[in-house]
């Protein structure tokens, strides 16, 4: 059989013979071209396609040019080009084969795309070969790091040792150029607290710098960031301080004086007993006592300090009363404070004179 893509034209020479006595000969020469039949298919250049290209790359930027050759003649032997799998990302151009892209590509969405360049004949029936086609999406540090909260909140308690760890932030970079460790540090303090705590640089672990007083400052509120050497991402860190139970219950006043008139029955209010605690929650939570013989004549309202008498009083039996005051806090274990009180009983005239004698004699002499 005769292939064209072997050898596509044949020169003859054919002799005629005549079969006379004496033997006559003609000669000439014929030439036979083989006409083509589509019987090849494209044959790309490489078995295989694979370029590198930068995320930052436009929109219509030529990647690479896939190449297809067919042996047949004429129309048999135009190839045409296309693709499969391109997920609308990468067009190629029929003719020359350059493929471009279509949209922007990212690296972090995806890092790799294989699809397959497909090259067709021109043939009434048509031939087509595929190669495979990859393309790799190289990575540029377009991505600011991304801490794994947008606010952190955290609670410390006051009066820990310089050095408490508060808390640890953390934070990831989407570009896979940035090798190296994220810096952390303090951008700013909205509440002036960038002298009371400290973030180290690689590992994001927040410490305190100071003792930290919840009745002088009972917040902090700072920003986080994180530098990937040319991008900085930002969180917030809030920082409640609790309380302790350092403070001890005073009262208002001192010494504390109050009045009752006498013969008034029992439960009459004399006075409150008033104090104060700068700390906050249980641990500000009063209760009042009294103590000492004179404070049998009183009881108090524990919970608000109320002192209220407990019996009728007679000024002439006794005036004043003298005792001790007691407030203590709530806290585990509670502080307390103690103040001295003193009643005065005010007079009531429910007394008749009364003469020292029932009677009196003297003797006179007259004029």
């Amino acid at each position: 059989s005769l292939d064209r893509e072997t050898r596509d034209r044949y020169r003859l020479t054919v002799e005629a013979c005549d079969n006379g006595t004496t033997q006559r000969t003609a000669v000439t020469s014929v030439e036979v071209t083989v006409g083509d039949v589509n019987d090849n298919k494209p044959i790309f250049t490489l078995s295989r396609y694979e370029q590198q290209i930068d995320e930052r790359e436009p929109r219509g930027f030529s990647v690479l040019t896939v190449s297809a050759s067919d042996m047949d003649k004429g129309s048999n032997g135009d190839v045409t080009y296309s693709l499969n799998g391109a997920d609308d990302l990468f067009v190629v151009d029929p003719v020359s084969g350059v493929i471009t892209t279509v949209r922007l590509l990212d690296h972090e969405t995806q890092r790799t795309h294989n699809f397959t360049a497909i090259a067709k004949d021109g043939g009434m029936f048509p031939l087509s070969n595929s190669v495979s086609v990859t393309i790799f999406v190289l990575d540029h540090n377009d991505n600011a790091p991304r801490f794994s909260k947008a606010i952190y909140s955290e609670n410390v308690r006051e009066n820990l040792p310089k050095g408490t760890t508060v808390t640890n932030v953390f934070a990831t970079d989407r570009d896979s150029v940035i090798t190296g460790q994220l810096i952390y540090a303090f951008e700013l303090s909205s509440t002036g607290s960038l002298d009371k705590f400290s973030i180290n640089s690689t590992s994001g672990q927040v410490t305190t710098q100071a003792v930290l007083d919840r009745e002088t400052q009972s917040l902090h509120e700072l920003r986080v960031s994180a530098y990937d050497g040319l991008l900085k991402g930002y969180s917030d860190l809030t920082i409640s301080v609790t309380d302790d139970n350092d403070h001890t219950p005073r009262f208002r006043d001192e010494p504390i004086i109050g009045y009752v008139t006498e013969n008034q029955k029992p439960n009459q209010l004399v006075l409150q007993l008033r104090a104060t605690d700068e700390d906050e929650g249980t641990n500000s939570q009063l209760q009042f006592f009294i103590g000492g013989p004179d404070s049998t004549a009183f009881f108090v309202n524990q919970s608000n300090g109320e002192v209220w008498t407990n019996a009728e009083l007679d000024r002439e039996l006794k005036d004043v009363y003298l005792f001790v005051a007691v407030v203590h806090d709530g806290g585990i274990p509670p502080r307390n404070q103690s103040t001295s009180v003193e009643i005065r009983v005010r007079d009531v005239n429910d007394k008749a004179p009364a003469f020292t004698q029932m009677e009196y004699n003297r003797t006179v002499s007259e004029n």
